[in-house]
């Protein structure tokens, strides 16, 4: 089992290119990830901007989820508790009057409810309006402490989002990093693994195929007439140029495995 050229790690699945360079399975899903193969400048600007597209989509998310809370008044919410209380004395007080009368139909019941109701909202906006200045301070007050947490609370997110993003950038970038660090280092020739462009050498590799199949078509074993060099598994599906994914066609059979481009 040979090693990967660039993380020198063994591989289950590696790719046998035509310099001898071989590329596991895990690193060339690296260089697809990151659209071919780039200079160190470009990399570390891919990444910036990736950091800052993904910080920019976090945030809009964050804001879209926010859900900021309304001030409250200690003094408005004992108002409210108060008058309730009244409310329902009054009703229980009627309901007793009521029992002891033996009143029957519906008609006492929702008129004593209606009363202990109107009761209790007039006597919550009498009480509202005595403590008018005390609520509003109060509320003033209470929407400062909402701002004030809720910029310590965006600071700390903030924080916490840049250091996930960290990480996740490190996780996407370091592998690549380390490729081309090792291509130059072992001065090895980064087109080799050109994935959605044909490299600069397609001829000389359209050569080694065809002589690798000894002039022969891997499907139907014609050895005359011209031949094809087909891709195995498609670029568009993920497939590559390099020679382990390219086999030799005859005409006929490589129009079979293109169907639509009988027409």
């Amino acid at each position: 089992m040979g090693k990967c050229s660039f993380c020198s790690n063994p591989g289950h699945q590696l790719y046998t290119t035509i310099y001898s360079n071989e590329i596991c399975l895990t690193c060339h899903e690296a260089l697809l990830k990151h659209k071919g193969c780039k200079t160190q400048e470009e990399i570390a600007s891919e990444q910036v901007l990736w950091e800052s597209q993904r910080f920019s989509d976090l945030s809009e998310l964050d804001r879209s989820l926010q859900n900021n809370p309304a001030p409250r008044s200690a003094t408005g919410e004992a108002i409210s508790r108060r008058t309730t209380y009244v409310g329902c004395g009054i009703f229980a007080a009627g309901c007793v009057y009521l029992l002891v009368e033996h009143e029957k139909s519906f008609g006492p019941w929702a008129i004593v409810l209606g009363l202990a109701i109107a009761a209790a909202i007039l006597y919550e906006k009498h009480l509202r309006k005595e403590a008018a200045l005390i609520i509003s301070e109060e509320l003033k007050k209470g929407k400062a402490e909402l701002e004030q947490d809720y910029e310590r609370k965006k600071v700390e997110r903030e924080e916490e989002r840049r250091d996930q993003i960290t990480r996740e950038s490190s996780r996407r970038f370091s592998r690549y990093k380390r490729i081309v660090e090792k291509a130059h280092r072992k001065q090895i020739l980064l087109y080799e693994y050109s994935l959605y462009t044909y490299p600069p050498d397609w001829d000389f590799r359209i050569k080694l195929v065809k002589e690798r199949d000894q002039y022969r078509c891997r499907k139907c074993s014609n050895e005359s007439g011209i031949f094809h060099v087909h891709h195995q598994i498609r670029v568009g599906a993920g497939g590559t140029h390099h020679i382990s994914n390219l086999v030799t066609l005859c005409p006929k059979c490589h129009l079979d495995e293109h169907p639509s481009k009988r027409l």
